[in-house]
């Protein structure tokens, strides 16, 4: 009886374990915590994955963090890029109409007018003599619920349009009749609607969709129109006392030219400007006595403005970023969120930040102009905080933008300054260095027959440029392709130079290209760099995982063995002091 409650005893503290590589076992059959030797040395083995783990969070952050960076520098190029001479849709070359009048108060009661980048900048003096109107004509009082007890049918539209047949019955009331024609508006023109002259009468009422237009009647069967009182017995002809306004074409004088239109919006009355009429400006052309707006069309100054507001916001998010990754605290080191902490990439961004924010150029004064001012010179309303965060001065900004816009304009965007006006530079290819260059032309004295270019960053021999005439222009073959030069000049050999300075937002928008171009950039590459480590890391670190489950399954199975063997053996031994006692007790 001893044997078997030593064999209970021994088995009451074994326990069935699953180990992580998913195989099972008997562990503390023998005694031994089986289990805990087994995790114990599998933890061992996985100790290189999880330092593993710790490197791959250091880079997964750092890679982050470099993502974030390249995300808000591409929102401030983003934000600048519409005043780079490099954009096709510059800030700078939108247009704006602006209305003024000493002859009425309120222009904008009068008209609006818009501009497009097309317009030509210019003030002109328009006159609104007479609005377009649509043609309104009214039946007689009907009664509302009545049968109009005409049959027939009779053809509508307007003036130049499609007529449409509408059917008449006898049963119909006139709100069927209106349903009828506004069945067929979309096509004929002409829309119904009914108005309420007293507690059972209503007119219809014949409108046109679009002023300028007359309505055009004509009865097919019966006398319907001619019975409503809408037409004078003809069914063609409109019944006099029953015409409520005369279709008219809209009449006005731009600059005392005569403009007629059969709507009252007029498109490109000049190349890129248009108008909207709301009300006549009083008096007349032919009396003298027209009443006048002023339309200047200028540089949209708005979209100017929003440009930089938009710039401001994406710099001072960018310098968060930056303020945030250079916290420091002394004796305890940088912040836990300073991923970038001391990074050589980030103080590149910095550089190019400082860099950019000294750019200058020089007024009609001969004075320093820049994003902050100068002396006396007022810049343009932005100034730095403590942080170095932009901060934007609203009226200081109208004021430069009203005072000081081709300033401004120089300011941001590249210029080409040539030495004599037989050169021009329309186009610069992409990416060409500032500086001065020489275009040197040979001309047989009727033509140019050859010209070369010498300038910053090409080879002492210069460029060969293609002669088409008086352009001048880099082969596709060129650095510089995308160059072209127009030279007045073609009867004469002779040198002329020309100047590039680059511009506050081309600078930008080269130097953060730098960082964030797609397929080269400093960023990208920083980035891919990182995930390839990121990558082969996570191998490593799979491989480790998997040896490990190899491991702890070699491991169970030894030990399953050994436990297997040590409760045989044990067995064994309580069999034996079983047999031995028992023959000492007899």
């Amino acid at each position: 009886m001893s044997s078997v409650s030593s064999l209970s005893s021994v088995s009451s503290t074994s326990s069935v374990v699953t180990g992580s590589s998913g195989s099972t076992y008997v562990s503390g059959l023998s005694g031994l915590d089986t289990t805990a030797l087994i995790k114990a040395a599998v933890e061992a083995k996985m100790q290189k994955a999880y330092r593993l783990d710790d490197q791959m969070k250091v880079l997964t952050n750092k890679s982050d963090a470099y993502t974030q960076l390249n995300t808000l520098m591409t929102s401030v190029s983003t934000a600048i890029k519409d005043m780079a001479s490099s954009s096709t849709t510059s800030s700078f070359d939108s247009r704006a109409a602006y209305l003024t009048s000493s002859d009425v108060s309120t222009p904008a009661n009068f008209m609006s007018a818009t501009a497009t980048s097309s317009a030509s900048l210019g003030i002109y003096s328009v006159g609104v003599e007479q609005l377009a109107k649509s043609h309104k004509v009214q039946s007689d009082g009907q009664t509302s619920s009545a049968a109009l007890g005409y049959a027939g049918s009779f053809k509508i539209g307007v003036s130049g349009g499609t007529q449409e047949e509408i059917t008449v019955s006898a049963t119909m009331t006139i709100s069927d009749l209106a349903s009828a024609i506004n069945a067929k508006s979309s096509s004929t023109g002409v829309v119904a609607t009914l108005v309420k002259v007293d507690d059972t009468h209503q007119r219809l009422v014949l409108s046109t969709t679009e002023t300028g237009k007359s309505i055009v009647t004509t009865d097919v069967s019966g006398n319907t129109l001619d019975g409503l009182g809408i037409t004078n017995g003809d069914g063609t002809t409109f019944k006099a006392a029953n015409v409520l306004q005369t279709a008219q074409n809209a009449i006005v004088y731009v600059d005392g030219i005569k403009v007629e239109s059969s709507s009252n919006t007029i498109s490109n009355v000049m190349p890129g400007v248009s108008f909207t009429l709301y009300s006549e400006t009083g008096g007349t052309f032919a009396g003298g006595n027209l009443n006048t707006i002023n339309v200047e069309v200028g540089q949209d100054l708005s979209q100017v403005k929003g440009d930089i507001e938009d710039f401001v916001e994406a710099y001072n998010a960018l310098r968060d970023f930056i303020i945030t990754n250079q916290q420091f605290t002394a004796g305890i080191g940088a912040a836990e969120d300073a991923v970038l902490f001391g990074d050589s990439v980030l103080k590149g961004v910095k550089g190019v930040l400082s860099s950019l924010l000294t750019h200058s150029i020089i007024d009609e004064d001969g004075k320093k102009f820049t994003l902050f001012g100068n002396g006396t010179n007022g810049g343009i309303g932005l100034s730095m905080d403590e942080n170095n965060k932009l901060v934007i001065d609203e009226t200081t900004l109208n004021e430069a933008l009203l005072q000081k816009i081709d300033l401004i304009q120089n300011f941001f965007e590249t210029q080409v300054d040539t030495s004599s006006t037989d050169v021009r530079v329309p186009y610069r290819a992409e990416g060409m260095a500032q500086g001065t260059y020489t275009v040197s032309v040979v001309s047989n004295g009727t033509s140019i027959t050859s010209a070369k270019l010498f300038g910053p960053g090409l080879d002492a021999a210069g460029v060969d440029l293609t002669v088409n005439g008086s352009t001048l222009y880099a082969p596709k073959s060129s650095s510089l392709y995308g160059l072209y030069i127009a030279y007045d000049d073609t009867k004469n050999t002779e040198t002329n130079t020309f100047t590039i300075t680059n511009g506050f937002a081309d600078n930008l928008l080269s130097g953060f290209d730098t960082y964030t171009n797609a397929s080269d950039g400093i960023l990208t590459e920083t980035i891919s760099n990182l995930s390839d480590q990121i990558d082969e890391k996570q191998e490593k670190r799979d491989k480790v995982a998997t040896d490990s489950t190899k491991y702890e399954s070699t491991l169970i199975n030894y030990y399953a063995r050994l436990e297997k063997k040590i409760a045989e053996a044990d067995v064994k031994l309580q069999y034996l002091e079983a047999l031995f006692f028992s023959d000492d007790d007899s």
